[in-house]
């Protein structure tokens, strides 16, 4: 006869081992959590805020027309590029669009 294994055939244990090992996981955790918290690991990088020019800036209004017009700019730009990519994935799902169009187009470019 074959040698019989040591290892129980089932996996139950007593509730008493049970609660001690539950008990013995969440001592661990908050361990860890004490840990991070003291090494600061879970804080999120403050974002400094822009201020602007002060009040009594006698150029304050130009300036701030400035950022606003060159903002505005950007802005638009961004409106632009997105129009310009959803038409391309329009194009490319009606199949009207192929590897060899952006080829040919720029060479038009180029000679022109």
């Amino acid at each position: 006869m074959g040698k019989q294994s040591k290892k129980s055939k089932n996996k139950r244990i007593t509730l008493k081992q049970k609660h001690k090992v539950l008990k013995k996981v969440k001592q661990h955790h908050k361990k860890k959590a004490s840990e991070a918290k003291k090494l600061g690991m879970n804080k999120k990088p403050k974002v400094e805020k822009d201020q602007g020019p002060p009040n009594d800036w006698p150029l304050k209004e130009q300036e701030l027309k400035a950022f606003e017009a060159r903002r505005a700019k950007i802005l638009e730009e961004n409106e632009k590029k997105k129009a310009a990519s959803k038409e391309r994935v329009l194009k490319r799902k009606l199949g009207q669009l192929d590897g060899d169009d952006d080829i040919t187009n720029m060479s038009e470019q180029v000679s022109a």
